[in-house]
């Protein structure tokens, strides 16, 4: 949270609560794309966690959604369309499931 706050008062952002979503949104759309290698991107890494066995880097996947035009956008997280059925069975079985990842958002992870 302390890099996002940064990066919110560097770049003058509002409230958000994806901010490196929101920077990733204002990448201009280039005539001819991008080259390979020609454009760099930093992604926050310090809300990184393992998460039932898995390394989960939140930030990291949401700017490659946002850039591959997948991100759910309503909720401004996580992949358009997706669903929680797999952390909806965790719970069922009285394991910890604060963290909504989604099901297509497990991939990354495994």
């Amino acid at each position: 949270m302390f890099c996002q706050s940064l990066v919110r008062r560097a770049l003058r952002l509002p409230p958000d609560p994806e901010p490196q979503a929101f920077i990733t949104l204002g990448v201009p759309r280039h005539q001819p794309p991008v080259p390979p290698g020609a454009l760099t991107i930093v992604a926050n890494t310090g809300d990184d966690l393992e998460w039932h066995g898995l390394r989960v880097c939140p930030d990291v996947d949401i700017v490659i959604y946002t850039l591959a035009g997948r991100v759910d956008r309503d909720r401004g997280w996580g992949l358009a369309g997706d669903t929680t059925r797999v952390v909806d069975a965790i719970a069922s079985l009285g394991e910890d499931a604060w963290f909504r990842l989604g099901d297509l958002d497990l991939a990354p992870a495994l």
